[in-house]
């Protein structure tokens, strides 16, 4: 299953327990005191994102080859030949939207029980098939995975968060008051916008993901500054 939210997760959300300054990562979490490799580590593709692109891209090659190539070998009327090649053209970007509109639907019912109980939920990963979810709350930032909490960052522990938002998505460091720096990279909002890359707003330059993101951290009162990896990769 795609999905990894449960009603049981988001109560546990909201009622966290523990030390309000303690920072808990799990295992799977890396920091890294060196910013340049933290943000390496936010921007490396996993394969899946790696797959999507190429899979998207050949859609946009072979469909159009293909149903030009059945209509010269099948016995068509002239009418039929002279639409076939527009269809052609409409084929990639009707399976582009089709592809584009799987990850909007991932969790989406416990979008308005997120918002409910005053969370923010974004998919976690290069992809928003990893199963892994970031949660904003009031006063602490949760990490997901499988449905399982693996990672609780309080606000106050929070130095700064530098955001480079690109096609691909948000790629994220997270500055901790102890000097060492959490990559994280999110590809859209659950129930919300989706970044670029996952998206056909996105993908026509009118996708709100951006806006939406930087809404949520400064309402959830988490200090970040807009920046540029690209020299730092």
């Amino acid at each position: 299953m795609l999905g990894t939210l449960s009603d049981e997760l988001l109560a546990q959300l909201t009622d966290d327990g523990g030390e309000e300054n303690e920072v808990r990562l799990g295992d799977s979490l890396t920091v890294f005191d060196d910013l340049s490799e933290a943000v390496k580590a936010a921007a490396v593709p996993s394969r899946i994102a790696l797959f999507w692109i190429a899979g998207l891209s050949a859609l946009g090659v072979l469909l159009p080859l293909l149903t030009i190539g059945a209509a010269a070998a099948a016995n068509l009327p002239v009418e039929a030949r002279m639409v076939l090649p527009a269809i052609a053209l409409i084929l990639p970007f009707l399976a582009i939207y089709v592809a584009t509109a799987i990850p909007v639907l991932i969790d989406r019912k416990f979008a308005p029980k997120a918002a409910s109980q005053s969370l923010s939920v974004y998919f976690l990963g290069d992809s928003p098939f990893t199963r892994r979810r970031l949660v904003l709350a009031p006063r602490s930032i949760f990490l997901l995975s499988g449905g399982q909490l693996i990672g609780r960052i309080p606000t106050d522990a929070v130095a700064t968060v530098g955001v480079d938002v690109r096609q691909a998505g948000a790629v994220m460091v997270v500055a901790l008051e102890d000097g060492v720096f959490l990559p994280l990279m999110l590809t859209g909002r659950v129930g919300g916008p989706m970044s670029a890359r996952w998206s056909v707003k996105g993908l026509l330059g009118i996708g709100k993901f951006k806006a939406a993101l930087l809404a949520d951290l400064d309402r959830f009162g988490v200090p970040f500054a807009l920046t540029d990896w690209t020299g730092r990769q």
